[in-house]
């Protein structure tokens, strides 16, 4: 974790935007695990993304931990190409139940991040003084509510795998969940965006016309 920490600091450090991946749940994830997904997500600043709290790993015929799998009585043994890469059991039934809890939790911000990174970048290039002092305001804002969803959900996802380590029932788990609205920030966030897109279009333009 930590070398995986110091690498998105260096990128972000340089000016560069790190687009990245990441499998929060796999056939055989436990909760330890997946706190310590969390813990990585939060502290790497990328938490602000709840669908990182939510992907999960696609199995494939080739890949080798389909054979396990299949053992494991988790993966159908006729599993082929035409069969969905997430048709398959978890290994803890918990684990399985918690995953489709977080599944329904899904914040509208997502799409738009990786467009107001590039952008926060090529702003930094493109404006005039008065301009990128603008948007530097701006970004200041976008950073603040990302420090603040990211904090949000790094509470509700853990929160909610150690109610589920504890045996909580499934109900008082998704009740709990209806008590925080995750993308409550998602309409200050998208007016945000909107000035961005707005004050950003211009140089956009030339760039496509030269």
């Amino acid at each position: 974790m930590g070398d995986n920490l110091r690498a998105i600091a260096i990128i972000k450090e340089e000016g560069v935007f790190p687009a990245f991946g990441f499998i929060c749940f796999n056939p055989y994830s436990t909760h330890e695990s997946l706190l310590q997904n969390a813990d990585f997500l939060y502290n790497s600043g990328l938490g602000h993304v709840f669908y990182l709290y939510q992907t999960r790993l696609a199995v494939l015929p080739q890949i080798a931990i389909s054979c396990r799998m299949i053992r494991d009585g988790l993966l159908s043994p006729d599993m082929d190409y035409k069969i969905h890469f997430h048709d398959y059991d978890f290994f803890d039934p918990k684990i399985g139940m918690l995953y489709k809890i977080m599944k329904k939790i899904y914040p509208k911000t997502y799409y738009i991040d990786t467009s107001l990174e590039m952008d926060w970048i090529r702003s930094k290039k493109n404006l005039d003084k008065d301009e990128k002092e603008n948007m530097d305001a701006v970004f200041s804002k976008v950073d603040r509510i990302r420090k603040q969803v990211n904090k949000l959900n790094f509470s509700v996802f853990s929160q909610c795998v150690e109610m589920s380590m504890s045996g909580k029932p499934i109900d008082k788990i998704e009740e709990y969940c209806n008590k925080y609205s995750i993308d409550r920030y998602h309409k200050e966030y998208i007016d945000l965006y909107e000035k961005i897109t707005e004050a950003t279009a211009k140089y956009k333009s030339d760039r496509f016309q030269n």
